[in-house]
C-alpha cells in the first residue's frame, strides 16, 4: 500500500540504528515522500525517529569506559580540561554510560572562582569528594577533604567563589529514601584493616547491597597480597604511587577493575587512595 517500506521492511519495524544508514536517507530524498497521500501523517513519526536518532548518535560517539566487565584506567595529569554546557566549569570525564549531558559518570570537575551552576536535580543521587578549594551550594560550603553522598532526587546550584576541584559521581547512588552523607575526611577516624601498613576510613557502606566507599592510607613499603573483588573496585589515587601486576599508578590515576577481578598491591612510597567496592554487580 501507500506505507512506505525500506529494503522491504515497514518503517514502523525499522530499528533505530538502522534508519541512520543511507537506505533512509535515500528514501527520504526520493519523490516517493513528496507524492505519498500519507505524507503529513509519516512525516511526524519520521522526524521523532530523527530526533531520537540524535540522541542515540550522540550516545554511541561519546561513551567511554562504559563496559563494566572490562578493566579501566585513566590518567587524569595526561587528560585535558574540556568545557561543561557552564561556563567556567571544567571537567574530565572518566566514564561515561548513556546520554552525554544526564547519563552515568565518573569525572573530575573544576570550577573556576566565582563559577556557578544553575539549579538542577540529582535523578540516582551525586557523589562528590572535595580535592580541593571550597565547594558550595545554598545548604553550605564544603572544604577540601569533605566527602558528600547527596540522594536520588536532591536538587541544589552549586558555585565555587574561589575555585574548586572535585570527584564526582552521578546517578550512583540511587534509592528512594536514602538519607545525604557528609564526612569530614580530614578528621575522620582510621582503623587496622588486618594487612600491615594498610589503614581505612570508611566514608559510607550499605550493609544490604555490599557497597561500601572508603579511604585507604598505605605506609612506605606496604604490600597488600593477592585478593579478589567479588562485586569490583574502583581506585583514585589522591596522593603518592600505588601499584600492582597491571601497572603503576600515580597521583591522580583513576582505575576500575570489574567483577570478579583480583590482582596484589604495594606502595613503595606510600599513598592516600579512594576505594569503592560493591557497586559494579
Amino acid at each position: 500500500g501507500y506505507f512506505p517500506t525500506i529494503r522491504g521492511r515497514p518503517i514502523i519495524e525499522i530499528d533505530h540504528r538502522f534508519l541512520l544508514g543511507s537506505a533512509a536517507a535515500e528514501w527520504r530524498g526520493t519523490a516517493g515522500l513528496a507524492s505519498n497521500p500519507f505524507r503529513g501523517s509519516i512525516a511526524a513519526p519520521i522526524e521523532a525517529y530523527e530526533a531520537e536518532l540524535k540522541e542515540l548518535v550522540n550516545m554511541s560517539v561519546e561513551q567511554m569506559n562504559s563496559d563494566f566487565s572490562e578493566r579501566a584506567t585513566c590518567d587524569t595529569g595526561a587528560m585535558e580540561w574540556q568545557p561543561s554546557p557552564v561556563a567556567g566549569v571544567w571537567r574530565k570525564r572518566l566514564e561515561l554510560s548513556g546520554p552525554v549531558e544526564s547519563g552515568r559518570v565518573t569525572s573530575l570537575v573544576r570550577f573556576d572562582p566565582g563559577a556557578q551552576f544553575p539549579a538542577h536535580d540529582h535523578p540516582e543521587g551525586e557523589e562528590v569528594l572535595v580535592l580541593d578549594g571550597t565547594f558550595s551550594d545554598e545548604f553550605g560550603s564544603y572544604p577540601k577533604g569533605t566527602f558528600l553522598l547527596n540522594p536520588d532526587g536532591s536538587h541544589h546550584t552549586p558555585y565555587s567563589e574561589d575555585g574548586c576541584l572535585l570527584f564526582v559521581k552521578l546517578r550512583q547512588f540511587p534509592g528512594a529514601g536514602r538519607s545525604p552523607v557528609q564526612v569530614d575526611t580530614l578528621s575522620a577516624p582510621w582503623r587496622e584493616s588486618g594487612v600491615a601498613g594498610l589503614a581505612q576510613s570508611i566514608l559510607h557502606e550499605n550493609e544490604t547491597s555490599g557497597e561500601q566507599i572508603s579511604l585507604y592510607r598505605m605506609s612506605p613499603g606496604c604490600e597488600v597480597p593477592e585478593h579478589t573483588h567479588p562485586e569490583g573496585e574502583e581506585l583514585l589515587v589522591l596522593e603518592g604511587g600505588l601499584e600492582d601486576q597491571y601497572g603503576r599508578y600515580e597521583q591522580g590515576c583513576w582505575g576500575r577493575n570489574p567483577v570478579g577481578s583480583h590482582h596484589w598491591a604495594k606502595s613503595e612510597s606510600g599513598c592516600l587512595i579512594y576505594a569503592k567496592l560493591g557497586h559494579l554487580n
